[in-house]
């Protein structure tokens, strides 16, 4: 089955792939601006989208004229009326179908075009830039800990231990830096495919309400026990939870594009796709949110050792905080192997899907779908 992918430029970025249909409901929710650029396959340049005909049907409407009535001749020779694209009617057709909708529809409705991709990138640069600088923090948290424990117990071991986490929080800031860079980029060379927006806005939707349930756990807890680390736990799983939220809001921005006639072997892989996708997209958010709870942890462990507290809580506080540093720093690494395993994965399942099974060519071939209709070519 053959599909139309658009591409189209927002503030000098190009987005896409999308469909026909996407292209559509990006038009109508004001995403798409008439004076946006928008090109696809077979057009010789890119083209601006109040061109393309079916796409702001509204606007293309000229004032109602009652016009002089016309003789018999005039009549006979006015020529017939166009009709008019398949992808308009279609669209209104859907629309009376499907009146009523879901207020949650419409809250991410409201919500979406709050946040675009370039919003959601800002704030996972600015979330890994925190967590490499706090590792720095973590450095000193961790050399500190190895004095005191020098001063107090054998000075040439504590020392020599303390040098070497101090290096490994070194080298992993350094691997998570770099791969949180290129996560991006090796994100947007995979595409799929989903037949509709619905498990994207599902997940969304339950993602903020998990994010305010785990919210309200922690200062629920830290009411009850004054229990800090449940706090903390709390508005860390809150904050990745809602990031989560906003990256299945704006899964247009993850290189996906929705046809509803895509093949179900290909929406599986979509599926899979998007869920990796919105790991890869999570990773610096986790890389810096493990790294303030780490880091948190490091100095909560160096004001017990000044206090004079259990050698024994101390080092196993000090323990916790290094572990949830460093983890939190290889999440990036290992998001981008996987990604790159998945990518490997998905070719490999595409090109067997697509392998033709032998003396059935002239029955596939029969038994192909028209192409679909999609919007109608620009200018």
């Amino acid at each position: 089955m053959s599909r139309v992918e658009w591409y189209y430029a927002r503030d000098n970025v190009q987005m896409g792939p999308v469909s026909s249909v996407e292209l559509k409901r990006l038009a109508s929710t004001g995403e798409l601006g008439p004076e946006h650029l928008v090109w696809r396959e077979g057009m010789t340049d890119w083209s601006l989208a109040r061109n393309v005909r079916g796409l702001f049907e509204e606007e293309e409407k000229p004032p109602v004229v009652v016009p002089p009535q016309a003789t018999d001749t005039e009549a006979s020779q006015a020529p017939e009326p166009v009709a008019a694209p398949a992808i308009a009617a279609e669209t209104t057709k859907a629309s009376g179908e499907s009146a009523w909708r879901h207020p949650w529809e419409i809250v991410l409705d409201r919500l979406r075009p709050l946040y675009n991709g370039r919003r959601l990138d800002s704030i996972a640069w600015g979330c890994q830039r925190l967590g490499a600088y706090l590792l720095l923090v973590a450095m000193a948290a961790e050399m500190t800990l190895a004095v005191l424990a020098a001063i107090k117990a054998s000075p040439v071991s504590s020392v020599l231990h303390g040098l070497a986490m101090v290096l490994v929080l070194a080298a992993v800031q350094y691997a998570a830096s770099r791969f949180c860079q290129a996560l991006p980029l090796r994100n947007r060379t995979v595409s799929g495919f989903l037949s509709s927006s619905l498990l994207p806005q599902c997940l969304a939707v339950v993602s903020v309400l998990a994010s305010l349930a785990v919210l309200l756990g922690g200062i629920a807890t830290f009411l009850l026990a004054s229990d800090y680390f449940s706090l903390a736990a709390g508005v860390a799983g809150f904050i990745l939870l809602a990031y989560m939220a906003l990256v299945a809001l704006r899964y247009d921005e993850l290189n996906l594009v929705v046809d509803e006639g895509v093949a179900l072997a290909e929406e599986c892989f979509g599926i899979f796709l998007f869920l990796v996708k919105l790991t890869v997209r999570l990773a610096p958010m986790v890389f810096g949110v493990g790294v303030v709870l780490g880091t948190g942890l490091l100095g909560f462990a160096c004001y017990l050792a000044f206090r004079g507290a259990d050698p024994l809580g101390t080092a196993m506080l000090s323990a916790i905080g290094m572990a949830a540093c460093i983890y939190a720093s290889l999440f990036p690494l290992a998001t981008y192997l996987g990604l790159l395993l998945v990518s490997l994965l998905t070719a490999i399942g595409r090109a067997l899907l697509s392998m033709p099974v032998q003396g059935n060519h002239s029955v596939r071939a029969a038994e192909e779908p028209p192409a679909r209709e999609t919007l109608g070519r620009a200018g």
